[in-house]
């Protein structure tokens, strides 16, 4: 319990934006219910999550998500996992920060832009692949970077895996993982 309590006091300042993120993604998925279709991209996931047939002008993996999510029938559930990609996006912001020595409030600066950017819960509510690939990314990220000396294959094989993976999430990924393979 004091553990907690030593927790919570180190960490004060970034609870403080986590809680009103949260707050602000509350009242996000009730202002935009179930989901915000982006033209025909959305539909063109969609179909590829109800079918499992890839269309041949996009990509597959979010599709393949939305499949993943399709037993519990509620495109409101796909915002809210989204909304938790997003928040847990800051989390990972702060925790590298953190961990490169900078104070909480600094740590806690880099999670703003993500915690309560409009753009970002807007993606997030939206039926895209951008907050996947995102997450995807910045897991990877923090798999690399959290500890720089160290390069262990139990560290970098699942960041590897993560990076190529963003290339059927998202024809970004395509480029992200090419660029990076060549490097590792």
């Amino acid at each position: 319990m004091e553990s907690v309590r030593l927790g919570v006091r180190r960490h004060w300042l970034f609870g403080l934006a986590l809680a009103g993120a949260i707050a602000v993604r509350v009242l996000v998925m009730l202002a935009f219910r179930p989901i915000m279709w982006f033209g025909g991209d959305s539909a063109s996931y969609l179909a590829t999550g109800l079918r499992l047939v890839p269309d041949p002008s996009r990509v597959g993996g979010y599709g393949f998500f939305l499949w993943l999510l399709r037993p519990l029938h509620s495109f409101a559930v796909v915002a809210a996992v989204q909304h938790v990609m997003g928040l847990a996006i800051g989390l990972v912001s702060y925790l590298l920060a953190r961990r490169y020595g900078l104070p909480g409030w600094v740590a806690t600066l880099a999670a703003v832009p993500v915690f309560f950017d409009a753009y970002e819960l807007q993606l997030e509510s939206d039926a895209v692949p951008d907050v996947p690939f995102g997450f995807m990314i910045f897991v990877a990220l923090y798999l690399l970077l959290r500890s720089p000396a160290e390069r262990r294959p139990s560290c970098t094989v699942p960041a590897a895996f993560l990076v190529g993976a963003t290339a059927i999430v998202w024809r970004s990924g395509w480029r992200c993982s090419r660029c990076c393979s060549s490097r590792w």
